[in-house]
């Protein structure tokens, strides 16, 4: 793999505040090694690149690009356009974090990996489309995206982890993909918020991790898939619009961890009723049953 270092990225930047757009960057498809003299594609964007570069306003990636490296773009706060190229695998952990001049982001149907802090506090984020790849969505890689107002959980993801969207407090649409024993959904009779059919063999969502939407007050109704085995600690803490919690499964093979719904203040009595037999510690604290 040819990687694009901190120094040919700032060069790049330096290069770019001469032209008629300065701030735009297009990384070469091609680079030099020290001490070759052939040329090699350029095929991954090194560890802190272009972190912290506040000149930066687009970039534009060649398609030899697979791989975004650690922190590649993170603190670029006027980074406003970017479009991943289709052959990226990997985009690596806190990659565009706190790139807070970011307002929508398509990962890639290659990508099968978005390591966490990915996109941490890029506050005018407003949509995200996830690829059917990506099989776990890692620690905070959404977190104190305040902006962000729906998510599609695609098929292929089994987990969704600890913090991952902790803080959204603009998220109200999110779809998880229902398990295939479920059958489908009809257009008329799925909310906004309500799951999606899986492929057949689908595995499904299996957990929701600790903290994992904590915070999101402007989520309203969420539907758990009958392939969901645990909720936990705190995964919808304070989600105090939430008023419509949709277990699919059977409540018996469903673990919800402390704290769970703590702070739902708008969810309906019955459903506070069948989470305090439970057994989990503090599940619905604070919750008003009406």
């Amino acid at each position: 793999m040819t990687v694009l270092d901190a120094e040919e990225a700032r060069n790049l930047v330096k290069q770019s505040l001469t032209t008629k757009n300065p701030g735009a960057v297009q990384i070469p498809e091609v680079t030099k090694i020290p001490g070759d003299v052939k040329f090699h594609s350029v095929t991954g964007i090194g560890a802190g690149a272009f972190k912290n570069c506040n000149e930066l306003i687009s970039i534009h990636f060649p398609n030899t690009v697979t791989d975004i490296g650690k922190e590649a773009f993170s603190g670029c706060r006027l980074l406003t356009s970017v479009q991943i190229p289709s052959k990226v695998t990997r985009i690596g952990e806190a990659a565009f974090h706190d790139c807070i001049g970011l307002t929508s982001i398509e990962i890639p149907d290659n990508v099968t990996e978005i390591g966490q802090l990915a996109f941490h506090g890029c506050t005018r984020l407003t949509s995200v489309q996830i690829s059917n790849s990506v099989t776990h969505i890692s620690q905070q890689v959404f977190a104190k995206c305040i902006g962000l107002t729906s998510v599609s959980i695609p098929e292929s993801v089994s987990e969704i982890g600890r913090e991952a969207f902790i803080g959204c407090a603009g998220l109200t649409t999110l779809q998880i993909p229902r398990s295939p024993t479920n059958g489908a959904v009809s257009e008329q009779d799925a909310s906004p918020a309500e799951a999606c059919d899986t492929e057949a063999g689908a595995k499904g969502l299996t957990k929701i991790g600790d903290g994992a939407f904590d915070g999101c007050t402007g989520l309203t109704s969420v539907q758990i898939p009958d392939s969901t085995t645990k909720i936990g600690a705190h995964a919808f803490r304070d989600c105090r619009g939430l008023t419509k919690v949709d277990v699919r499964g059977d409540w018996n093979n469903l673990e919800f961890g402390s704290e769970a719904f703590a702070g739902c203040t708008s969810l309906p009595e019955e459903f506070v009723g069948a989470l305090d037999l439970s057994r989990s510690e503090g599940c619905c604290d604070g919750c008003i049953v009406f």
